[in-house]
């Protein structure tokens, strides 16, 4: 006997800006938060790459210029769209999360000539609604974070790194031995590239749009590591855990994501993607990395197979007048 659909079921369209290539996803993990609340245009406006001369984070005396950056990246994007998998001005450091046969993902880049990285992320209307497309740990973070990608958490590493940024500069201990490297937003000039989202069922609002842009990119200091942090060396994990604790779960704790400096022997954070934005509400504080990954497996495991269908739809009103995220950072 066939189920009777129910109306309920959030639903999201994706289509271009333009309005054609629409691409449906219906699922009740669906939520308001990762498609209305995150992206903020004029947050991301405010910290575009600049024009100007941008210094080199240890070499202040040298730099160059926001727009010579740009106009690297515009050709990348036209490598890209060739299908090319080497490109001319840039060393791939990860591709992943990357489809180049498609063209969309996330491909993590580092500048030939600048001491810069460059996070891209692009989604068209078809993989933006896929997330079975892209491996295993996008699936966990698309039931455990309320439909999230990668391409919507990428629009919240830049608040997340000012938050990081003042909750060290308040603390005597950490602030002397932590550095984060300095991040600036790119979007694509091109208005061809943008994405509009509609939702039914989310959150309080029976229908709701958006726009935001299929292309866009986050530009960082690029760090030359002494070395990375190691899960064979307990200092290293404690001290992670330590930083993560004070940061109360904002950051992710994976091992790999602490190095040390060379010349200037402090630990750098290098990514700063919001953990709680990917994973939904987790603990502030943990013991261990053992405790940390039970509780990652067990909210998982709950979010994905136990979860009832009250407690998912309850999740649909608990941030519908809240533009912050489910642990406020």
């Amino acid at each position: 006997m066939l189920r009777t659909p129910d109306p309920t079921t959030p639903k999201i369209m994706v289509g271009w800006a333009d309005g054609t290539a629409i691409h449906t996803l219906e699922n009740p993990y669906l939520e308001e938060y990762p498609f209305f609340k995150i992206f903020d245009y004029n947050y991301l406006s405010r910290h575009n790459l600049p024009k100007g001369t941008i210094a080199f984070r240890n070499r202040p005396s040298e730099g160059v210029e926001g727009a010579r950056l740009n106009q690297l990246i515009q050709g990348l994007l036209v490598e890209i769209k060739t299908k090319k998998k080497k490109y001319a001005n840039f060393s791939i450091l990860q591709n992943k999360g990357f489809n180049h046969r498609k063209a969309c993902g996330l491909l993590i880049l580092k500048f030939n000539e600048y001491p810069f990285v460059v996070k891209l992320f692009i989604e068209t209307p078809e993989s933006f609604v896929n997330p079975w497309s892209k491996g295993v740990e996008p699936i966990f973070f698309f039931y455990m974070g309320g439909g999230v990608n990668r391409h919507l958490s990428g629009f919240m590493r830049l608040k997340n790194l000012e938050y990081i940024n003042k909750k060290i500069a308040s603390d005597p201990r950490w602030s002397s031995i932590i550095e984060t490297p300095r991040k600036w937003f790119w979007m694509d000039s091109s208005k061809d590239t943008w994405l509009s989202i509609t939702g039914n069922n989310l959150g309080d609002k029976k229908i709701q749009q958006t726009r935001i842009p299929g292309t866009y990119a986050i530009i960082a200091d690029a760090i030359k590591a002494e070395r990375t942090f190691s899960s064979l060396r307990g200092k290293d994990l404690q001290t992670a855990l330590d930083i993560s604790n004070f940061l109360e779960a904002n950051i992710d704790l994976h091992i790999t994501n602490f190095m040390v400096e060379e010349g200037t022997q402090k630990i750098v954070l290098i990514d700063t993607e919001h953990f709680p934005t990917m994973v939904g509400d987790v603990d502030k504080h943990f013991d261990g990395y053992l405790s940390w990954y039970l509780h990652l497996i067990g909210k998982c495991g709950k979010d994905m197979f136990f979860s009832t269908k009250a407690e998912r739809r309850s999740a649909q009103y608990a941030h519908a007048d809240s533009a912050q995220p489910r642990a406020k950072a």
